[in-house]
Order: structure tokens, then sequence, then C-alpha cells
């Protein structure tokens, strides 16, 4: 016969003391945690406040940069020189419109210096340039000038076209050479004037019948000398008008007092008078 068994429980004593502790430790705890809790929330409150203001900060100034880089690129477009942008490894990164329209596409991307070769030609100005011709362009006439590079290597170039500046500035010349022409026309009429005199002199002396042959060829040679110096005159003229430069040379002074007596003493023997020239110049000259 099964017998049921009876487990008695007896409660364990509490100690009122300990547990009050307890309940006062989990109180300054809870205290704690609640302060931290309500720290935490101010400082991220605060933080994103911070960040607020430093988004508001960075979207205005990336505005501020938008503005800034359509002001310039307004800028770029409307400059009637070229700009190009060359990098480290001296490649076309950025042009604006006016490079494109002297120098011709493609340019992004291309290394200068073939833009160069295949596009240039130097003239005997430094940092000046002739485009070379192409299908429907006409020859320009451009300037060059680089700035520094940057630490990177980068640098950038202004192309401007003085073309009509270069055109205007040979027709100035052209005006003044044509000015000083006119201003020096009585000084060379009066040039012309002496030689032809003096190549006139002598013909009428070859009409004369009381020359012998050997004053005959004389007066002849004088004459072609007189004409020569005359066409000489005339080309030194021609040469001015056109704007060519003369260039120096010796003459020796014996040839040139022969000249000037070939001129003078027919026009003293016509007046009764006699020139004598005493020639000290031995192998002398200057230039002229």
């Amino acid at each position: 016969m099964q017998t049921n068994k009876v487990i008695e429980i007896k409660p364990v004593p509490v100690d009122q003391e300990q547990l009050q502790l307890a309940f006062a430790a989990f109180n300054e705890a809870s205290e704690q945690l609640s302060g931290v809790y309500q720290e935490l929330q101010h400082q991220v409150a605060q933080l994103t406040g911070e960040l607020a203001v430093a988004n508001g900060e960075l979207h205005r100034q990336l505005i501020a940069k938008e503005n800034l880089s359509q002001q310039l690129s307004l800028l770029l477009n409307a400059l009637p020189g070229g700009v190009i942008a060359l990098s480290g490894q001296e490649c076309i990164e950025q042009v604006n419109p006016a490079a494109i329209s002297i120098l011709g596409e493609p340019l992004l991307g291309l290394a200068w210096h073939q833009v160069i070769q295949e596009r240039l030609s130097p003239t005997a100005i430094i940092n000046e340039w002739l485009t070379k011709q192409q299908e429907s362009a006409k020859q320009r006439r451009i300037r060059i000038e680089s700035s520094a590079t940057d630490s990177t290597g980068r640098r950038i170039l202004l192309v401007n076209d003085i073309t009509e500046a270069y055109a205007l500035q040979d027709q100035i010349r052209r005006n003044q050479r044509l000015t000083s022409m006119g201003e020096m026309a009585a000084n060379l009429a009066h040039q012309l004037r002496t030689p032809l005199s003096t190549a006139l002199l002598y013909a009428n002396h070859l009409g004369s019948d009381a020359l012998t042959p050997v004053e005959r060829e004389k007066f002849a040679t004088k004459t072609i000398e007189r004409m020569h110096h005359l066409e000489h005159l005339v080309n030194d003229m021609l040469r001015f008008v056109k704007g060519e430069i003369t260039q120096l040379e010796d003459v020796r002074i014996s040839h040139l007092l022969a000249e000037l007596q070939q001129v003078i003493e027919p026009q003293m023997i016509q007046h009764g008078l006699q020139l004598i020239v005493h020639d000290l110049s031995e192998t002398g000259s200057l230039m002229t």
C-alpha cells in the first residue's frame, strides 16, 4: 500500500537591513543611469544641432562654389583670348571656345607638343606663331604666354590672336614710310638733279667735234657713271618705300672723292674754275 509523503517548505528568514541596502543601491544606480541617459540625450541633441549647422555651412559653401564655378565658366567662355589648361604630363585638360576657334578641334586630351607640331609654325619672334593653313580657315598670327607651373606641374596657356593687330602695325609702319618719303622728296629731287645735270653736261661735251677719241671715251664713261648713280638713288628710294633694310657697306674714301670730283668738276669748268683734289686717305674707308 502506497503512502503519500508531505514535504514541508520552511520560509527562509529575510534580513530586512540587507534588503533595504539592496533597494537603496538599486535606486542609486537607477538615478545614475537616468542622469547618464539624460546627459547622453543632451549631448546627442547638441551634436545633432552642431551637425545640422555644419551641414548647412557645407551646403552653403557647395552652392557658393557651384556659383563661382558657373561664373568662371561664363568668364572663360566670354574671353576673346584662348585659355588652355595643361596637366603635369603636358596634356590638354581644359579649353575655352576661343582656343578651339583659334587652334581648331579636337584639343582635349591631346599632348601640347603634338598640337604645336601639327598646327603651328614658328616665327622670328619668340612666343609668336603662325597657324598652319587649313580648309575654310585663314592663317592667323598668335602669341602664346605661359604661366608658371604649380607643385603638380600644371600650367595655363593664354593664346591671343594678334593677326589684325599685326596687320595694323604693318599699315602704320607703311604710312610712316610714306610720310617720311614725302618729307624727303625735296631732298631727293635735289640729289637727283645734281647727277642728272652732270650727266647732261657730259652728254653735251660728247657732241663736240673738237674732242679727241680719248676725251670722248672719258666723257662717255663719266656719263654712264652718272646714270648708274641715278639708278642707285632710285633703287634706294624704292627699297625704302618697300620697307627693306639697307645693309651698311664699306666705301673707300678715295672712291668717294673721285665721285665727288666727277660731279663738281664739270660745273666749275663752266665758270672757268679749276678743282684740285689732294687724296691723303690712302686705304681708308667708312661705313655708309
